[in-house]
């Protein structure tokens, strides 16, 4: 039998495509990047007519092809990545994609490595870390457990043999006290309420907040505006960042992602520095240095 004649190694810095052909693998590379640029921008026109001119799915179907309307630019494919991840104190940005990719998707390190035009080796010291810093996996947002009813051995108890079973409950005694009384549970020692939602309904972000309250008004100011930011969170958890605006390196992966909520999805720097667990200040610079990165 003859033996099949093998063709030549591709030249240094060039690989062959599937019709045998040599292409540069730099020039492939920016193509990658131009698809991944273009993709975001015609996402964001679609996003902007959706919104603006209240066109829905059905009506953009008789304008693009399925074949588009299939892909990433109108809804998530396998490489999104849900906004909820962010929402971590624990891991850097690109840390937490790596460790979602890692852990929830059962992606290589080669393959995030190419999902996210970075070295194998960066993702594989990534991803190192990120285990070092939250060894347990990501949780998907559930129902809100200030809403439920606690079960009896969790119930607070009042001075006045009143037993609490809800945060709503709560609320609604503490607007009945005078500061005196609010005082016997929160004072300069200690904070009953706070420890209380801490540690039975595992807010540790309303108790860290409430926790500045030393007044009635204080406290239901306070959890008036947390109950609000909740409700908006819970809303906003739904949101997927396509993992292609990374491919670009020009702006951080930070940079990126900030980005992408303000000018794809139309959100307040407030309800990204919400959504993602920064500072307002934090995400007013990294959107600034963006803009600029973007006008250059």
């Amino acid at each position: 039998m003859a033996e099949k004649k093998r063709g030549k190694s591709p030249r240094e810095g060039f690989i062959v495509n599937n019709a045998g052909e040599e292409t540069n693998s730099k020039t492939k590379k920016d193509e990658l990047v131009l698809d991944a640029k273009l993709s975001l921008k015609l996402k964001g026109f679609i996003d902007q007519l959706k919104k603006e001119q209240k066109i829905n799915d059905d009506i953009l179907k008789k304008v693009f092809s399925d074949e588009i309307l299939k892909s990433d630019i109108v809804k998530p494919s396998p490489d999104s990545l849900p906004v909820y991840i962010f929402d971590n104190a624990n891991l850097s940005a690109l840390e937490a994609i790596v460790k979602y990719f890692r852990e929830e998707m059962g992606y290589s390190n080669k393959k995030i490595a190419l999902a996210l035009n970075r070295n194998e080796k960066t993702v594989w010291a990534t991803y190192r870390n990120a285990a070092k810093k939250q060894p347990e996996r990501f949780k998907e947002p559930s129902d809100d457990s200030m809403q439920k009813n606690v079960l009896p051995e969790h119930y607070f108890r009042l001075h006045n043999g009143q037993q609490l079973k809800s945060f709503d409950e709560l609320l609604q005694s503490v607007s009945l006290m005078d500061d005196d009384v609010f005082g016997k549970y929160v004072n300069n020692q200690k904070n009953d309420f706070c420890n209380w939602i801490r540690d039975v309904f595992l807010d540790v972000r309303m108790a860290e907040k409430l926790s500045k309250a030393r007044k009635v008004k204080d406290f239901l100011k306070i959890a008036k505006q947390q109950l609000g930011i909740k409700k908006m969170v819970k809303e906003l958890k739904t949101i997927w960042i396509p993992s292609n605006i990374l491919v670009a390196r020009e702006k951080s992966v930070l940079e990126s992602i900030v980005d992408y909520l303000k000018e794809n999805k139309n959100l307040t720097l407030h309800q990204i520095a919400v959504l993602l667990n920064r500072d307002d200040r934090t995400i007013w610079t990294v959107q600034n240095r963006a803009k600029i990165k973007n006008e250059a």
